[in-house]
């Protein structure tokens, strides 16, 4: 009987195996039919893609190498879908994208007052793909999108400095960019363009106006960036995905922060700025350290012509390279979190003590004596107090805005550098770039 079931459970397995051999098997591809997204319209509750708007105010922090830093105030009204036409004015503080000094709020003189660096501007824009984003339900007839546009801008009144005095200063430029609503009552702006005849450069200058006015060399190309409050007639929204935005839910322990570059291309004089960071958290305290390097290179190539073509040469190179480190207390952290409003991470108001190192390059050869030439290494150590506030947001972008009092311990210049921080000043800087 025994022999009889193993035989049995054999059998069974034997032809079950053979079952299995038997079966048929299927494999079926199927094309993917999602739809790879653009980046805004994956955040169209904060881009505000698809809310509806023909007007608005613009109140922005405006930065580049080719207009300085400064305010910005203008307004733009849609024309056509894919049209604009906006004004404004603009207040140039310092001609570097360094940020706001004390000096807009201590001018003297006949010739440096705040008059003298006011100007009005123009802007026609281009929304080129507007109309096909507007048929295919991805956007509503507003300002969020990428443009083609034609600026121009006129000082307020007549320069009364070098490089021409008792004429007005203008820019006129061509420039492709993105510009955004950012949630109900903010805008962001960034373009590249190709500018003529930018302001307080010597490379315009020359005696007898004989050259022609759209020589090559007058032509730049430069980066800008403005940001600031939008204020328009459109519905406002109730309740935003704040977290998903702000990143206000994560644990962040370090960020490396790469500050939106600024570039200044032209035939006589090259520019760019730079700087990247990175931020760390001292255990789960409210405290973080931060290191940066800081980049800046300069050159500039000084030819004037004077009567009877007797022609100045001259050019200077600059670079430096700055390194510093900055003890951050996020001094509301802890409050947010016991409430449920953040976390442990590096958004939210703070204080900071800092110092810095900066080693710098120079070499001038003035265009007035030929023998004239300066040229060597230099050095300067500074301290900063600072209280700012940062941003993370929509987990690849941040931005930073503090008031900071920087000195200087100990310098040593072979020749004033353009655009750099060298002695004891009151300063306000707005900061933005890319996170990973």
């Amino acid at each position: 009987m025994k022999k009889f079931i193993l035989f049995s459970v054999i059998l069974f397995l034997n032809n079950s195996a053979f079952g299995q051999d038997s079966l048929k098997v299927t494999f079926l591809e199927v094309q993917d039919t999602l739809v790879k997204q653009h980046f805004i319209d994956r955040y169209e509750n904060v881009f505000m893609t698809k809310v509806a708007s023909r007007h608005i105010i613009k109140v922005g922090y405006a930065t580049s190498l080719v207009r300085g830093s400064g305010l910005n105030i203008g307004y733009e009204y849609k024309v056509l879908p894919a049209f604009s036409l906006e004004a404004g004015g603009y207040f140039e503080n310092v001609t570097n994208e360094q940020g706001i000094s004390r000096g807009m709020f201590n001018r003297g003189g006949a010739e440096n007052t705040i008059l003298d660096e006011l100007y009005v501007n123009a802007k026609a824009r281009w929304y080129y793909n507007m109309k096909s984003r507007i048929e295919s339900g991805l956007n509503a007839n507003n300002f969020s999108g990428n443009y083609f546009a034609f600026s121009y801008e006129q000082s307020f009144i007549f320069k009364n400095r070098y490089p021409h005095p008792g004429r007005s200063q203008r820019r006129t430029g061509i420039q492709y960019g993105f510009q955004s609503r950012f949630l109900n009552n903010g805008f962001v702006d960034f373009s590249v363009g190709l500018f003529h005849r930018p302001t307080g450069s010597y490379e315009d200058y020359n005696f007898s106006d004989h050259k022609s006015k759209y020589q090559l060399s007058k032509f730049k190309i430069a980066t800008q960036m403005n940001f600031g409050l939008g204020i328009g007639s459109w519905k406002k929204k109730s309740t935003l995905p704040s977290c998903e935005i702000l990143v206000c839910d994560e644990d962040i322990n370090d960020q490396w922060k790469l500050n939106f570059p600024y570039l200044y291309i032209g035939t006589s004089l090259q520019q760019a700025v730079t700087q990247i960071a990175y931020e760390r958290k001292i255990g789960k305290s409210p405290f973080s350290i931060t290191g940066d390097l800081n980049l800046i290179i300069y050159r500039n190539i000084d030819d004037f012509i004077g009567p009877y073509n007797y022609s100045f040469k001259g050019w200077n190179e600059n670079g430096a390279l700055t390194g510093g480190l900055q003890l951050r207390y996020y001094y509301l952290q802890k409050q947010q979190i016991r409430k449920g409003r953040g976390s442990a991470n590096f958004s939210g108001p703070y204080f900071s003590v800092g110092s810095g190192y900066q080693k710098n390059y120079t070499e001038y050869h003035s265009p007035f004596h030929e023998n004239n030439v300066q040229k060597g290494f230099g050095s300067n150590w500074t301290a900063s107090l600072a209280t700012g506030y940062q941003l993370r947001f929509l987990k690849k972008f941040f931005v930073d805005a503090n008031a900071y009092y920087l000195r200087s311990l100990s310098r040593k210049y072979a020749v004033p550098i353009v655009g750099m921080d060298n002695k004891n000043s009151w300063n306000f800087k707005v900061g933005f770039g890319f996170v990973f």
